[in-house]
């Protein structure tokens, strides 16, 4: 698509003011093209992604780390370009509306989300929630699932800190106590990384196996930043 810029002092400028309108509304539009819209401007302004890989448990990030640095050596002009073609994509009138004003934006963050809906949330929405009440209508079959990065409701319960939660779905699901996701890493690597040691406490009377290996080669001890829970595991070692 012809983006109609003659110069780069030009290009920037349309870049600039689309940006601008992106961080001024909210579009309603899908995961992939906030992470699209996010990842060009990150090149457009930054170049190749350079920063270390987020934390596993930093989902959002990771998935804004991921879509960045699958750009790889991406001119940043190209990047501005595609990012202004995906605006008129989006918005086939967004230059009719955009702010005038001219300089950088900031824009580190992808489009707002807005909240979901109560009658739309389900069973990991109330796991993330603390909702033990509404975990408790769900049969342990139901309860056995996992979302699209292999995450058990074990993991989020675990990663979030919920001890509650934790002992209570250790009763209905004991079978995911070392259940891995998509990078090998256990409800134990995510409670040892976020150093909740009551939590971590809990899965090692369940037998959480403590020799497990991730993708990278990362066992749950290798995560520790508490004197504490090290101790805890080194003692299972």
């Amino acid at each position: 698509m012809d983006v109609n810029v003659n110069s780069d002092d030009s290009l920037s400028k349309t870049f600039n003011i689309a940006a601008s309108y992106v961080a001024s509304i909210s579009l309603d539009v899908s995961v992939d093209d906030r992470l699209y819209l996010y990842s060009h401007y990150k090149q457009a302004i930054e170049g190749e992604c350079s920063i270390p890989k987020p934390s596993f448990f930093d989902l959002q990030g990771r998935k804004k780390w991921e879509a960045w640095k699958s750009l790889k050596q991406l001119p940043k002009e190209k990047a501005m370009e595609l990012y202004i073609e995906k605006v008129t994509e989006l918005d086939p009138s967004w230059k009719l509306v955009a702010p005038t004003k001219t300089g950088w934006v900031s824009v580190s963050t992808m489009v707002r989300e807005d909240p979901i809906d109560e009658s739309a949330k389900n069973i990991f929405d109330f796991v993330q929630e603390n909702n033990l009440d509404k975990m408790k209508l769900y049969s342990s079959e139901e309860l056995s699932v996992c979302d699209e990065s292999g995450m058990s409701l074990l993991h989020w319960a675990s990663d979030r800190g919920y001890l509650e939660m934790v002992q209570y779905l250790l009763k209905q699901i004991p079978q995911h106590i070392n259940s891995q996701d998509n990078e090998g890493q256990t409800p134990l690597h995510y409670a040892v990384s976020c150093s909740h040691e009551e939590v971590v406490k809990i899965l090692l009377a369940n037998n959480a196996n403590t020799n497990v290996k991730d993708e990278e080669g990362t066992f749950p001890i290798d995560l520790s930043q508490n004197e504490s829970i090290t101790s805890m595991l080194k003692q299972i070692l």
